[in-house]
């Protein structure tokens, strides 16, 4: 993944997607969240992300948080605030096998909405 990108569509746009897919997308509050566009969002960034509230069913519902995109590793015995590395990109090859990486990926994951991104050389 890369470290900034942006997204510019409306929340609505989430939720005709979603219903398409009949998986309903559910909000923390019962309206619809007026979110704003966001260009670039950073990894130290709140942005809108799509989780399942039960990962052991997660075609059931999905709801949209904000969250940061970075990660803190299981092994991390300290407050969340003292995890300085930062944690955006894991190679698809070793994702599942990284320890960094490894427990989030099994059970963890996110749906991160993005209309474009940066890559950088």
């Amino acid at each position: 993944m890369c470290n900034r990108y942006g997204y510019l569509a409306p929340v609505s746009r989430l939720v005709d997607e979603f219903s398409q897919a009949k998986i309903p997308l559910r909000f923390a509050f019962d309206a619809t969240p007026n979110i704003a566009a966001r260009d670039p969002v950073r990894p130290t960034d709140s942005a809108p992300v799509v989780r399942a509230p039960d990962p052991s069913d997660p075609g059931a519902a999905v709801e949209l948080i904000e969250a940061r995109l970075w990660l803190v590793p299981f092994f991390h015995k300290g407050p969340v605030k003292d995890w300085k590395p930062l944690c955006t990109n894991a190679r698809s090859e070793t994702v599942a096998s990284t320890p960094s990486f490894r427990e989030a990926y099994r059970r963890r994951r996110r749906l991160v909405p993005a209309s474009h991104w940066f890559e950088f050389l």
